[in-house]
């Protein structure tokens, strides 16, 4: 997984083309990819530079006027608006970070998601396994790059499962003093690659370069 880094201007400048721009956050959608990261590195990215969402609106017939209040006033879950921004939106973030929306109409579902997808991969730089498996089925990934949709998949799987378990209620505190967040992180992202390369049969090393930011 790549660190938090911004795209550069002019590579923003010609994708974005065309895009409408909002100074506003994103409004509610679907996430393609989205990253964990720490809060205090989204304060200190925030310090010097913006926060960037795109937005792909899927409207076939047409019928939005206004993009951002389509998405807006439809459910999050009804597959209209796709996102993909530097983190999930959080309202705290209001207060901390200057914030960039980009909206585009589509009328084809799958060349909304692919242009995200390509604009995370190509512009942004981060690896395919950051994409929702779904997005990577929908957009015919998984017939470019079969390895990436395993990795995919499997690490989504592993990711429920820290989840589920990480809700569940503590038997027995932990002990104080033995890390901070960052190296939290850290161990449980070298855990995850382990779980996932031992799942795929592949090298840990080269899958841990993939999933885990430095």
């Amino acid at each position: 997984m790549t660190p938090l880094n911004p795209a550069r201007f002019k590579d923003l400048e010609r994708f974005l083309s065309g895009w409408e721009r909002r100074e506003a956050p994103p409004p509610p959608g679907v996430y393609v990819a989205v990253a964990s990261y720490h809060s205090k590195l989204v304060e200190d990215y925030c310090v010097r530079y913006h926060l960037i969402y795109l937005v792909a609106v899927y409207d076939r017939d047409g019928t939005c006027q206004d993009l951002y209040q389509c998405c807006s006033s439809q459910p999050r879950s009804d597959g209209r608006c796709f996102i993909f921004g530097d983190v999930e939106w959080r309202e705290e973030l209001a207060e901390k970070c200057r914030v960039e929306t980009y909206l585009y109409r589509f009328r084809d579902i799958r060349d909304a998601l692919k242009t995200l997808l390509e604009f995370g991969m190509h512009v942004k730089g981060i690896p395919c396994t950051e994409f929702n498996i779904d997005v990577l089925r929908a957009t015919g990934w998984c017939d470019v790059d079969p390895i990436c949709c395993d990795v995919s998949a499997v690490k989504e799987k592993i990711v429920e499962e820290a989840t589920s378990t990480y809700r569940q209620p503590q038997t027995q505190p932990m002990p104080s003093g033995t890390s901070d967040a960052s190296e939290e992180a850290d161990d449980g992202c070298a855990e995850l690659a382990r779980r996932a390369a031992e799942a795929l049969g592949i090298d840990v090393s080269r899958l841990r370069r993939c999933l885990c930011r430095t």
